[in-house]
């Protein structure tokens, strides 16, 4: 649009270079034609309205730097929200992860205790009378069943936080 304003003025640029007037004894005006009167005038009206045009463009200008800052201040702030749910979405995959793991680690233990538990249990019945007092002590170092479902979930509601997934 630009281009073609520029080259627009100078092609009429040329041809205003070429008006020479000269004023009559009356007043009046003589060298000019009508054709290029009618050219100053559009030349004229087209400079009025350039010049609103970029008045109106400058005050757009003006308007849209001031607006920069609030701009930058906005996009920092989406980036450092995405940060946040990006950070949020990797820890709750690393507690998933962590969960699965240690109820993993759980059942291991609760499948060891209780096949320890069956152990006892044979040696109960064919070891000596005298010996059964060593399998209480060791029955004694054994977790009870009921508390560790209970530590169970308690560790799983403090490790959900109280939130549903």
């Amino acid at each position: 649009g630009t281009v073609r304003l520029l080259k627009e003025a100078d092609r009429v640029n040329a041809p205003l270079h070429d008006i020479q007037p000269e004023k009559t004894l009356t007043g009046a005006v003589k060298g000019v034609t009508v054709d290029q009167v009618e050219q100053l005038k559009k030349m004229a009206l087209r400079s009025v309205t350039d010049r609103h045009k970029v008045q109106e463009l400058t005050e757009e200008n003006t308007r849209l730097r001031s607006q920069v800052p609030s701009m930058k201040k906005r996009l920092e702030e989406a980036q450092r929200q995405q940060r946040l749910e990006q950070e949020n979405r990797r820890l709750r995959d690393e507690n998933y992860y962590l969960q699965s793991e240690l109820q993993e680690e759980r059942s291991f233990t609760e499948r060891l205790t209780d096949g320890i538990g069956r152990m006892l249990d044979f040696l109960e019945e064919h070891l000596p009378e005298r010996l059964r007092p060593l399998l209480e002590k060791a029955r004694e170092l054994l977790p009870d069943p009921e508390i560790g479902q209970q530590q169970e979930q308690q560790q799983h509601q403090r490790g959900m936080g109280g939130m549903e997934l």
